[in-house]
């Protein structure tokens, strides 16, 4: 009785790491075909409370939502998922984290805010994304 208690633990274990993957996988599809319509390249970031504005090269949607975690390796977590609206939260390695929401407004224009910390720091911005040309 005990052996077959343990196969089926086993079992049961094994299907649920197996559903584990699959929304992993599907978590980590979303956030690259969630803003698909958005047009990849080099992008003027311009905030919108003080007017400054950047320039960043979005090649993925993690550039796209990690605006003040620039290049680092981030877990994110996909909370909404619409045909022109992504929101994720990450969280990074030194326990910096972000919260971002991204409104696509066509293929070269977008909205976002972001907040969250950064080296200790909270942070909360909300910029303009417009195209300008290839990376």
């Amino acid at each position: 009785m005990l052996a077959y208690l343990n196969r089926r633990a086993l079992s049961l274990l094994a299907a649920a790491a197996s559903v584990f993957a699959v929304g992993v996988a599907t978590a980590h599809a979303d956030i690259r075909s969630a803003m698909a319509g958005l047009r990849p390249g080099l992008y003027e970031a311009r905030d919108l409370e003080t007017g400054d504005a950047r320039r960043i090269c979005i090649r993925s949607q993690s550039d796209l939502v990690q605006l003040r975690h620039v290049g680092k390796t981030c877990k994110h977590y996909v909370i909404e998922d619409t045909a022109s609206a992504l929101g994720v939260r990450y969280s990074c390695p030194g326990g910096d984290w972000g919260l971002t929401r991204v409104r696509s407004e066509g293929r070269v224009l977008a909205q976002a805010e972001s907040q969250g910390m950064e080296q200790g720091s909270p942070f909360s911005v909300q910029v303009e994304l417009r195209y300008r040309e290839p990376c």
